[in-house]
């Protein structure tokens, strides 16, 4: 950890200068700028997809201990297969969205994650059940760095702001996630939280193919 700050630190003080000739040379700006048009649309679609990948990385080790009854040295195993399947994933993720167009893409991957999370719903235990994460991880993997590719074509606001807002936005699903999936696991079961995530990839897939209409 210590050395990833160290190594971050460097990076923002090589690039801060150039960061800062930038903003001179485009002028000042407003210093808050609201999210108009699409682009709301697009932060909620990325809330959705960092509280999905979320709930993997805050609950999946707790979910297959209590729930699944998964010996606890293997616990982190879901979340392994879910990481690296993403990363993976999300090398060839420019080519296959200049291959099939992302609204394709996104309609070949979705179903997979949602075939992912049925997976661990509805398996109780063996290697079915840890592959489901590795459908999940290939699923999600590509669904940010899309829409925020999209955000470089579209005419409701600047990019820069753009980026800013989706951020914004987009992050509060990485904050959400840990204290309501385990509100609702507290009161129901984390197969509620689940559950709920299952339920909010179906919702964020509809939106996600309307936004991307026509591409």
């Amino acid at each position: 950890m210590i050395a990833g700050a160290v190594f971050i630190g460097l990076c923002v003080c090589f690039f801060a200068p150039h960061l800062h000739g930038e903003r001179q040379a485009s002028g000042k700006g407003a210093s808050l700028v609201l999210p108009k048009g699409k682009i709301v649309l697009i932060g909620l679609v990325c809330t959705i997809a960092f509280l999905v990948e979320g709930s993997i990385n805050d609950w999946s080790g707790v979910f297959m201990t209590t729930e699944k009854g998964i010996d606890i040295s293997q616990s982190g195993l879901g979340l392994t297969l879910f990481t690296a399947s993403a990363f993976l994933a999300r090398l060839p993720g420019d080519s296959l969205t200049m291959h099939f167009g992302p609204r394709r893409l996104l309609a070949l991957s979705l179903p997979v994650a949602f075939a992912g999370f049925l997976g661990i719903l509805l398996i109780s235990g063996g290697p079915f059940l840890f592959a489901s994460y590795i459908l999940i991880g290939v699923g999600c993997a590509n669904t940010v760095p899309i829409f925020y590719s999209s955000l470089g074509t579209q005419k409701d606001m600047p990019v820069a702001d753009a980026v800013a807002a989706v951020s914004t936005i987009g992050y509060v699903g990485i904050l959400l996630a840990p204290a309501v999936l385990g509100f609702i696991g507290r009161a129901f079961s984390l197969t509620a939280s689940f559950a709920l995530v299952t339920a909010l990839l179906i919702i964020m897939s509809i939106m996600a193919m309307r936004l991307l209409r026509g591409k």
